[in-house]
């Protein structure tokens, strides 16, 4: 790895009636490799961050699966309702819609989320 430093400037002399040129700037190479090393982490630290990543991204599939089960079900109880010509229950848009979606969506997303922080730790390592 390289990293690029800069060097003095070099002013270029304009020639007579033209625009003036914007200076040239030459650059330096510096070899990485007089640079420290960045330390190792702690197994508990990759341990905590690897959990609290997958626990919240099963938390925000969760939310999004209830929400999203919510609008389903009080869509579904409205068009029962118009339909059967009766006024529906809303109770039964979180009972058999929106809790049951959002344990399946959260079920799938830990499960998810727990294979890629496994496949990455197992590339990483």
């Amino acid at each position: 790895m390289v990293i690029v430093t800069q060097a003095q400037r070099r002013q270029v002399v304009p020639a007579a009636k033209t625009r003036p040129r914007r200076s040239v700037i030459p650059y330096l190479l510096m070899v990485v490799s007089a640079m420290s090393l960045p330390k190792q982490r702690i197994k508990l630290s990759i341990f905590f961050t690897s959990t609290v990543r997958v626990l919240f991204t099963t938390l925000i599939f969760t939310a999004g699966g209830m929400g999203l089960g919510l609008l389903l079900g009080i869509i579904a109880m409205i068009t029962y309702g118009l339909i059967a010509g009766v006024q529906p229950d809303m109770r039964n848009a979180y009972r058999h819609v929106a809790i049951p979606l959002a344990l399946t969506v959260g079920c799938g997303a830990f499960l998810g989320a727990l294979v890629l922080e496994i496949r990455a730790r197992r590339t990483r390592a």
